[in-house]
């Protein structure tokens, strides 16, 4: 029930996104892409890698080795798109807040749709790289009827490159968007007492909605990191230790396995569109044109 109900949620509310970009003119935005993309990474993650997971929960069937492939391969794909994509975004904010001249000139529609292929076309190659046999390592395969992969040199410097340096990047990135932001919002402060232009009002105006923007995808950002870093960690060690797991008393591992593995990186893809409604106003007015 727990995983219909996610698979649900997330199929809709992500496609509720892509819809919402695609039919209102003013969330069409460089931006915008990128969150779109973001998107159509939960979405095709609610398409395949639930489904997949639901029916090995379930414990109707056992898969075959090329649907563990498909499997492993369509999760890399999401994961390593979700993070990319993160880290785009992070970068465009960076550039919306601290160079707003020269943004409009640097972000055009043309580059951000090119960042978007070249994120998807990266994933493609990583999730391959993941899923092909390597000197020493098992790979791909089937233990105790579930998808297993071990490839400890890959995966090591795989969540190293597509993951922590990434990481460190959005935190750093962020930490000076906030910065500058503080800056900005001092200089507004002076700037209302001193004068009550239309032109300065204006331009205030614009600094509040992007830092707005920005605490949104912040959050998006937290999010991700809350739901994904344990499943990465885990993941990591398992390398090295397949029955790390094992070592804990049964009540734990089934409580660690469970959330690591089973319940914080699924509930992340059906998170955003949530976030996107609560705290941002065009995308809750986009929303509710489109389903009252």
């Amino acid at each position: 029930v727990y995983y219909t109900l996610l698979l649900v949620s997330t199929v809709a509310g992500n496609s509720l996104v892509c819809l919402a970009i695609c039919l209102d003119h003013r969330l069409r935005n460089s931006t915008n892409w990128f969150i779109a993309s973001l998107a159509v990474a939960d979405l095709l993650y609610g398409l395949i890698g639930l489904p997949f997971r639901i029916v090995q929960t379930s414990g109707t069937r056992v898969f075959t080795l090329n649907e563990c492939f498909l499997w492993i391969w369509a999760d890399m794909v999401c994961a390593a798109a979700s993070i990319a994509n993160l880290a785009v975004i992070s970068v465009d904010r960076y550039l919306k807040i601290t160079k707003p001249f020269q943004y409009h000139i640097r972000m055009t529609h043309k580059r951000a749709l090119l960042a978007v292929v070249a994120v998807w076309i990266y994933s493609a190659i990583l999730a391959s790289l993941s899923i092909m046999p390597w000197p020493g390592a098992k790979g791909v395969h089937l233990f105790e009827q579930s998808c297993t992969n071990l490839n400890q040199v890959f995966y090591t410097v795989a969540n190293i490159v597509a993951f922590i340096l990434p990481l460190l990047i959005l935190v750093l990135n962020y930490v000076m968007v906030y910065v500058e932001a503080l800056k900005q919002f001092r200089k507004m402060k002076i700037l209302t007492v001193a004068t009550q232009c239309k032109e300065e009002k204006r331009k205030q105006r614009s600094v509040i909605r992007d830092f707005k923007a920005t605490k949104t995808l912040a959050v998006v950002l937290g999010t991700f990191t809350i739901c994904w870093c344990p499943f990465f960690i885990l993941f990591t060690v398992t390398q090295y230790r397949p029955l790390v797991l094992f070592s804990l008393p049964p009540g734990w591992r089934e409580f660690v396995f469970y959330m690591t593995y089973c319940v914080l990186p699924n509930l992340n893809s059906a998170c955003n569109p949530f976030i996107y409604a609560y705290f941002n106003s065009e995308f809750r007015r986009a929303f509710r044109k489109i389903l009252l």
